[in-house]
């Protein structure tokens, strides 16, 4: 059996419609978790083939769905939704995706560098937003949470735009 993108979705298709029915009978799994586990059964193999096939597309957009699927199982079963915890996820998500980049072309060293600096600025960024956070005048006056995350969308996008011919 050849394996592509729509076999992938028919098996994560068919472990979510299981997952529905037998979290009626049997299992106690919130709707996150069951909407988690088929996003990480359809992200794995998806960058698997997303490499052999040489997609660089595919691959960004099957760690996006692996890593979307890996936050809400977790969430389903830690509660570990924060504004804090969405933007250590981007961060991390931006960081995974350009090392697979780098993984996927060697030979294009900015791939690696950004996934370095985004690996780095992770910690201290949270730090810094948990600080800001907890003084009234941020929290209170500027939304901070309204504020930082457009932002680091906003620059993952330009580094996205700056490299799109590559």
């Amino acid at each position: 059996m050849k394996i592509n993108y729509k076999t992938l979705a028919g098996i994560s298709l068919i472990a979510y419609g299981i997952l529905n029915i037998l979290n009626y009978k049997l299992l106690r799994l919130s709707a996150e978790s069951i909407l988690g586990i088929p996003l990480i059964i359809f992200g794995i193999p998806s960058v698997f083939v997303s490499f052999s096939y040489k997609k660089r597309n595919m691959i960004v957009l099957s760690t996006v769905i692996f890593y979307t699927g890996l936050f809400l199982t977790l969430d389903g079963f830690y509660k570990v939704y924060s504004y804090l915890s969405l933007i250590l996820f981007v961060f991390f998500l931006s960081a995974s995706i350009f090392l697979l980049l780098f993984i996927e072309n060697t030979n294009n060293k900015s791939f690696l560098y950004s996934s370095l600096l985004l690996f780095i600025i992770s910690y201290p960024t949270i730090k810094i937003i948990e600080y800001l956070e907890s003084t009234y005048f941020f929290y209170r006056y500027i939304k901070i949470e309204n504020i930082i995350l457009p932002l680091i969308l906003i620059l993952v996008g330009i580094i996205l735009f700056i490299k799109r011919e590559n």
